[in-house]
């Protein structure tokens, strides 16, 4: 998906201490009489706490007290802490990228190698170099073992792989940086990646995403011509999710994508239902994003209605008890 300025800079504007306090508090409100236990609670920390690239550099506008004091705060209301990463990818105008150029990805023409248009343009890091691999362990060590966090969404996983070299194909280079990254987030961090071949999850990651993501309309003629289903477009992700739920439990949980319940009172009766039911049919990860605080009534029956038909096909009845 190709962003605008506009609609970048409000998606990265959301990640910062007083918004994840707010966030919890209105995620608590929307579950009151609801009962939880059974499903295990997860907030995630998405895009914005620094330049993509430059994971040790929190920003201290954004997080003052520093991401260790946000898993705290997400833990007292009794969920996991989840964190969203790239590391395999970096920012054209990030520090790293600036003072490591021979860490990046490049062409037999020397030509840095592009992962993705967002944050001004992410370049592939040359998971082949050695100081490249510590790096990346350590990001992941700081994050799981310093800060706290029990969950990683480790996205962009293709980047690792754009191009065979150093004498590795390309399942040979997914399968070396995705193990560094296993061990260095132990055995009782959640892994789910995103922008993964899937294959190459298996035996890496708890989850792993099986769609390209919604949008916030039902299909993007912006994007009509592109042929390729891995573009971000709700309607292309129900196909997605349909064509992979297979997977779920036996490869990986199958984590469908992130639900925009923003958007979801836009939709038709019959594509509401059918988002819905394509979200946790064949999946094992149920999650949201959007402002909560602004939420109409339509979405927060919407999210509910979801969530009591998630907990049923996992066996747990979701109603009749605060949640906790």
């Amino acid at each position: 998906m190709y962003p605008t300025k506009v609609s970048e800079e409000q998606r990265l504007a959301q990640a910062d201490e007083k918004t994840v306090r707010s966030q919890l508090r209105a995620y608590r409100e929307l579950l009151r009489g609801l009962h939880l236990r059974g499903l295990s609670k997860l907030f995630q920390i998405g895009e914005g706490y620094c330049v993509p690239g430059d994971w040790l550099d929190v920003s201290k506008k954004r997080f003052p007290c520093g991401l260790a004091q946000a898993v705290q705060t997400i833990h007292e209301q009794h969920m996991l802490a989840g964190l969203w990463l790239a590391p395999f990818a970096s920012a054209r105008d990030s520090r790293l990228a600036l003072e490591h150029p021979d860490w990046l990805l490049r062409d037999i023409a020397q030509k840095p190698q592009c992962v993705s248009l967002h944050h001004n343009g992410l370049f592939a890091l040359d998971v082949c170099n050695a100081e490249v691999k510590q790096y990346i362990a350590h990001v992941v060590k700081v994050a799981t073992q310093q800060w706290g966090f029990d969950f990683l969404t480790i996205d962009y996983i293709y980047a690792a792989a754009l191009l065979e070299h150093a004498g590795h194909n390309r399942a040979e280079l997914l399968d070396m940086i995705l193990t560094i990254v296993r061990d260095a987030a132990g055995p009782d961090v959640l892994l789910n990646f995103g922008g993964a071949p899937l294959a190459s999850a298996i035996g890496h990651a708890q989850y792993c995403e099986i769609s390209a993501g919604s949008a916030v309309a039902w299909d993007s003629a912006r994007f009509g011509h592109v042929k390729t289903r891995e573009r971000k477009s709700t309607q292309q992700a129900i196909q997605a999710i349909a064509a992979r739920g297979a997977l779920d439990g036996w490869a990986f949980g199958a984590n469908p994508g992130v639900m925009l319940f923003d958007t979801i009172a836009s939709f038709d009766d019959a594509n509401r239902a059918s988002y819905i039911d394509a979200f946790i049919a064949q999946s094992s990860a149920l999650l949201i994003a959007g402002n909560l605080e602004r939420w109409t009534d339509k979405q927060k029956e919407a999210y509910r209605l979801s969530l009591k038909q998630f907990a049923l096909r996992h066996g747990i009845r979701v109603e009749g008890v605060e949640a906790r």
